[in-house]
């Protein structure tokens, strides 16, 4: 099973198994931006529950009782790609989903210039794979939004895999031998892209050039803003990574203010106060600030964002950003702090409140 908030049923029904024909070859990709390698006729996209036997072979769970069993969805492949050349990728978002990748290998007798196949799976053989804040905090959540932004297999699976490595551990066969995260299965995917034609453009000013907007057949694709639930905005993808401050119970967080005078800036750190609640909670509150250094409105007195942490006695960490300014900011927090930020987002004026929250 998936540990932490389930995919909805229709989520279930629509991706369980699904099927993507790419036809646009090489050479009309050439000419745009990002490069392009061979031909995609097909992407597998699994995500649900996942599971092994009592021989310890993988499986995914298409109803309660009906199992898919890797050795099966390989034939399957196998004599798909017999008629169809190029590459196929399997992307495989459960719990124990890297019980799937030895199952999915190509026999080496099979292996061609033009019959290969990319496995990745959101976890390792023995591993849960979270799925939290309406999957806002999954190994799938991250990998699709650089997938979108336009970066290749590598890059999106190493920042994916940096993202929730306090979880679980992704894997990647990028080589079809059945291993997994070795030097030649990054090199297999580097400059490999997933896509259909559609390319994301920047829009606008500097102020929005992190929202994403897909553009296919040349009209843009609505925006949709979600209710205020503490879930960062759809298309906006924070790439920074702030020094930030080391708070208590070694929680850090951090921001970056979108500046129309200097791009993205550092905020500064003013703490209000921690105390103990009679029930043995614990609350740490202050705000972040412009730099008067980086801007001329920036100032102690001029807070942009301010900030609640609760520490819960019964081990919840609720970090709770509140957007107070103009430009967008970047949030960012680790618990622990491990040297990366394990959860970001994007406050502004339409999304002005995001909530991280963490266990202990």
């Amino acid at each position: 099973m998936m540990n932490g908030k389930k995919p909805t049923q229709s989520a279930m029904m629509i991706f369980a198994m699904l099927l993507i024909l790419f036809t646009m070859p090489a050479s009309a990709l050439a000419e745009e931006t990002y490069r392009y390698e061979g031909m995609w006729p097909v992407l597998l996209y699994l995500i649900g529950h996942g599971g092994s036997d009592e021989d310890d072979k993988g499986y995914f769970m298409i109803n309660p009782g009906e199992n898919l069993e890797g050795s099966r969805l390989n034939s399957w492949l196998n004599e798909l790609q017999t008629t169809l050349p190029g590459k196929t990728a399997v992307v495989y978002e459960a719990c124990y989903s890297g019980n799937l990748l030895s199952a999915l290998e190509i026999p080496p007798d099979q292996e061609g210039p033009n019959k290969s196949r990319i496995v990745l799976t959101s976890s390792s053989e023995n591993q849960e794979a979270p799925f939290l804040k309406n999957g806002s905090l999954s190994f799938s959540y991250y990998f699709w939004a650089d997938i979108f932004k336009g970066e290749d297999i590598r890059d999106a699976f190493g920042r994916s895999s940096d993202a929730v490595i306090r979880m679980q551990d992704p894997q990647l066969d990028g080589d079809s031998n059945g291993e997994s995260n070795t030097a030649q299965d990054y090199d297999a995917v580097r400059n490999v892209f997933i896509g259909k034609g559609n390319q994301i453009r920047w829009i606008g000013d500097d102020v929005l050039k992190r929202r994403a907007i897909l553009v296919a057949g040349g009209s843009q694709s609505d925006e949709l803003w979600p209710a205020v639930d503490g879930n960062p905005p759809p298309g906006y993808f924070p790439l920074n990574s702030p020094s930030g401050i080391l708070t208590i119970n070694d929680l850090r967080i951090g921001t970056v203010i979108n500046t129309t005078e200097k791009g993205f800036v550092d905020a500064l750190w003013h703490e209000g106060g921690d105390s103990l609640t009679a029930g043995g909670h614990q609350v740490l509150w202050g705000y972040f600030h412009a730099n008067p250094g980086d801007v001329s409105w920036g100032s102690v007195n001029n807070p942009d964002l301010f900030v609640k942490v609760w520490f819960d006695a019964g081990g919840r960490v609720d970090v709770n950003y509140f957007h107070v300014s103009v430009p967008d900011i970047e949030v960012y927090s680790a618990f622990p702090d491990e040297g990366i930020y394990h959860q970001k987002g994007t406050t502004m004026m339409e999304n002005r409140y995001i909530r991280h929250e963490y266990w202990r």
